[in-house]
């Protein structure tokens, strides 16, 4: 038996075949017609409470984004704002990634690195390619903009986090002009 929604009764009847279903997928229970509740197996629950339990707040990272916020003052927002373009360009620094793909790839599968990104806002979806090149760009025509950003990444203390994250101090000069080549 495999359902993704079944009423109270039909669980009542055929309790052990739909339990064997949550093996695959969460089985929504519906009564008079509206979901009431979720059975899932003890590896989702599991898979899933971590991630309920997420708090990056120990982490070298989160000290990082509130370096930046207190010292790069920009504005937040939805979408891809400038302090989050700051962010993003704070991770190209410390990774080096190879360019704004890898960049997104690592938005879209480190939930801690998307989270830095963010905000720690309601974890916005990840942006796409275009999107991110264009704001990225624009945030790099920013001089005065871009030159609080060199002075943050070159604060001593900034080095230790990025050290501490697993980065290494690299040329951000050169590491930025690889972000927005096509």
């Amino acid at each position: 038996m495999r359902n993704e929604s079944v009423g109270l009764v039909d669980l009542r009847r055929n309790l052990s075949a739909l339990l064997e279903t949550t093996r695959l997928q969460p089985l929504m229970v519906h009564r008079y017609g509206t979901p009431w509740a979720y059975v899932v197996s003890d590896a989702q629950w599991r898979q899933h409470r971590v991630q309920l339990e997420f708090d990056p707040s120990g982490h070298p990272l989160a000290r990082l984004q509130q370096l930046q916020r207190e010292l790069l003052p920009l504005a937040e927002g939805s979408g891809l704002s400038p302090a989050a373009c700051a962010r993003a360009l704070i991770l190209q620094a410390i990774y080096g990634f190879d360019d704004i793909g890898d960049l997104r790839e690592h938005l879209c599968f480190d939930r801690l690195l998307h989270w830095f990104v963010d905000g720690g806002g309601a974890g916005a979806e990840p942006w796409q390619v275009p999107e991110l090149r264009q704001a990225i760009a624009a945030f790099m025509d920013d001089t005065p903009a871009m030159a609080a950003l060199f002075r943050l990444l070159g604060r001593e203390d900034v080095v230790a986090i990025a050290v501490a994250c697993g980065g290494q101090r690299r040329e951000t000069g050169a590491v930025f002009k690889a972000m927005t080549a096509p």
